[in-house]
Formats: structure tokens, sequence, C-alpha cells
């Protein structure tokens, strides 16, 4: 324990606790903690946060796909450094400070340092289901939107908020508009949108589907719990029409992960992609898609329930996946993400996002109380973790930004995909 008197400002004391790793802050949320450690070595005080030391257990539940719960293996000291991509933090409290006060910024910052980690990276089992329930497009045109349509697998459908809806609205008894997403009527979304880098022409695919919310839980904490809550995922074409990159992020920007496919040529690549499953913020994808030579392909997105992240990524033959008899197939309209701007609304229409002021090109209503409070002071943004539209940064003036980094906020914004790409380190 510490005592009383001043602390040295060479004396160390490391905290026995273990935290769960976060993202990095370049993507979406707090920089990377590996680890929080501690054992008493003097009077003072030392803690170490670094996302260079995470080590993976992988778990099977209930016979699907591989659930990664992600732990921190035992870090070193380090000094302060700051990468491009990446943190590493050290926080020194230095001698004259006294050790009550000492006990109690110690206390506070495992508290803050607990809640923040276990909100944003905690693995449950899965919930035991005889039949899961996957959502479809239902396109009438053959085109490449149907085509490489992506079919959406969720858990625990007993639950209505584990459901992709619609967007709604309505008006409540005090007269004002609620914005809600009404799981009974599942829509997808898409987009499709070109861009060239100085290589090539590529078009881009763009699906989207929203969830009602996520539910407040105390244990394990939801730090993203709110309402409104959506999923992006993007296929990058190239000219021959192939497939050759998959990006998933949540609508609020957080939680983004680059897939290259078989069909990208590995000199595309970061220079610093490995050949090993890629863990993306305590879940773990696949290092690559893997497309293969089946006749009918989809993209099966695995979605974690309560959160609804993107918990897994495959390719799958869709005429066996449609014949199998361990799903529940929900067909749903894909609709232009032109409509989000226009839902009926007593014999008019309203926007899903707000038009005007602070929050201009916000989901309405997807405010995040905890993100907020624990996020908005590092990332310059009050309203951090709010869900938001993929649009023309121009049109709206809210960033569809995946770095948390203020000073990243243009360059990480996905709808400049061919800066965004660069930025990420991809060779397109």
């Amino acid at each position: 324990m510490v005592s009383g008197e001043e602390l040295s400002e060479h004396s160390v004391i490391r905290l026995p606790f273990t935290v769960y790793c976060l993202p990095d802050a370049s993507r979406s949320a707090l920089s990377a903690m590996g680890q929080f450690k501690a054992r008493s070595s003097g009077p003072g005080f030392f803690a170490q946060l670094s996302g260079k030391n995470c080590r993976k257990q992988a778990t099977t539940y209930n016979n699907s796909a591989p659930v990664t719960r992600t732990k921190c293996a035992p870090t070193p000291a380090v000094s302060v450094s700051r990468q491009k991509n990446d943190y590493n933090i050290k926080l020194v409290i230095t001698k004259g400070v006294k050790g009550i006060a000492m006990k109690k910024l110690v206390k506070i910052s495992i508290v803050v340092l607990a809640i923040t980690a276990s909100g944003c990276a905690h693995h449950w089992s899965l919930p035991s289901e005889k039949v899961h329930t996957i959502y479809t497009a239902n396109f009438q045109e053959d085109s490449l939107l149907s085509k490489y349509a992506p079919v959406f697998l969720t858990y625990d459908y007993r639950n209505d908020y584990n459901r992709i809806g619609s967007p709604a609205a309505r008006i409540n008894s005090d007269r004002s508009e609620q914005i809600y997403v009404d799981p009974e009527k599942p829509e997808i979304y898409y987009m499709e949108k070109e861009f060239s880098t100085e290589k090539n022409k590529y078009t881009n695919l763009v699906y989207r589907v929203h969830f009602p919310k996520v539910p407040f839980s105390v244990i394990p904490f939801n730090l993203t719990s709110g309402s409104n809550v959506g999923i992006i995922v993007v296929i990058t074409l190239d000219e021959k029409s192939r497939p050759v990159l998959v990006t998933s992020a949540n609508t609020c920007g957080c939680y983004m992960a680059i897939l290259p496919t078989t069909y990208l040529p590995p000199d595309a690549w970061p220079g610093d992609w490995k050949e090993e499953p890629l863990d993306v913020y305590g879940e773990e994808l696949p290092w690559i898609v893997d497309y293969g030579e089946m006749r009918n392909p989809k993209l099966l997105v695995h979605v974690r329930p309560s959160v609804h992240r993107v918990m897994d990524l495959e390719i799958v033959d869709g005429e066996s996946l449609s014949r199998s008899q361990g799903f529940r197939t929900i067909h749903a309209p894909l609709k232009p993400t032109d409509d989000l701007e226009n839902i009926p609304l007593n014999g008019g229409t309203t926007s899903f996002y707000y038009n005007y002021g602070p929050q201009k090109g916000h989901v309405k209503g997807s405010m995040k109380f905890w993100e907020t409070l624990l996020l908005s002071l590092i990332s310059w943004d009050f309203f951090v973790g709010a869900d938001k539209v993929y649009g023309d940064n121009e049109k709206y003036d809210n960033p569809f930004y995946t770095s948390l980094k203020p000073w990243n906020r243009t360059a990480s914004d996905m709808w400049n995909f061919a800066r965004f790409l660069e930025f990420w380190g991809w060779r397109l």
C-alpha cells in the first residue's frame, strides 16, 4: 500500500489488475490498453497502457464460429511514445504528491479504466438456439448489388433488439417527434459509389442495417448502449467487377476493419499486413476473405448479440445456405439509403438524421451517454459514438471518421474512400 510520505520521483507501484484489450485510439476508441498490471515495489505510481502485448484465446460456442476472448499478457514498463496509429502511454505521478491523494487517484483510475475497457471489448457465450436467424436481401433486379449483398447472421432472436429493423417515426403524446427502429419490418439499405486511385478505378457497394438499440447493462458493461445503432458493410469491386476488399464498421465509424479478398494482389496490402487472424477490438476476423470458386458466393456477416458488432466474416455458398435447416431466413427489402431521409410521418416525411444544429448528420436519438462521458474529451467530439450518415461531408458537415484522434478526422473519413484507404496503409 502507499504510505502517507511523499512519493519518490523514481519509485513505482504496479497495480494488480487485468483489463481486456481496447481498440486502438486511431480506430475509434480509447488508445489500445493491453495491461494495467500492479504489484507494490515502493511508494510511487506507474500505469502503463500498451496495445502491443495482447494474446488471444479462442473459444467455440454451440458449434458456431470461433469467438475469441482476448486477454493481455504482462507488459513491461516502457517510455512514452506515440505513433501514427498506435499509442503507448505511461502515466507518472512524481514526487510531492501525498500518499492519500495517490490512493484516491489510483482507485479512480482503476474504476475508469475498468469501465471503459470492459465496455469496449467483452465476450459472453452466445445464447443457445436451435435455429439461428439470417437476413438476406430481397432485390428484384439481377444486379451486382443483389449478387454481392451480404447475408447477416444474428443471434438471440427472442430479444427484439437483436433483430434488424427499419427506421420509422412517430409523434409522442407530448407532440415531439421520435425516430425508432421497427424490428418487425427489416430492411437493408444500399448505396453504389465509384472512386479512383492513381492506379485503378473501383466501385463500392455499400450496405447498411440498423437495430433498435444496444441495451444498457452493468455486467457486462455496455459502453455503446443507446438507440438506433447500425452496421455498415462495404464491398469494393475492381474494374472486372470482382470483390477486392471488404470493409465493415458500426455506423458511428467505430470498430472499423478492412479485409483483403483473394482477388486483391499482395502488393496492394499494407506493408505490415500479417497472415494471421485480425484482432479487431477484441473480435477476431480472418486476415483474408476467400471467395474461392463457389458458383454463388455470399458474404456471411456474423453479428454479436446485444452490442451488434461484426464478430466474424466468411464466404459461404448461397444455395447451400438457403437450403440449410439450421437457419430461419428473413428476406429484407433492399432500399436506397436516400430513403432514410424520407421516413413517412403523419402524411409527410422526416429524416433519420438531424438536418441542422450541433448534431447535424447524426442519427436522431442515437447519442451514447457513456461514450460521451468517457471518450468525448480525448476525441474532442461531444457526440462521439453517436451513429451518423454515410455521405458527403460538405453537405452534412459530419465526417464518417474512423480514427479517434482529432487530427486524423479528415484523413480517416470513410466517405473519401481513396484517401481513407491510403491513411490506413492500403495501396490500391
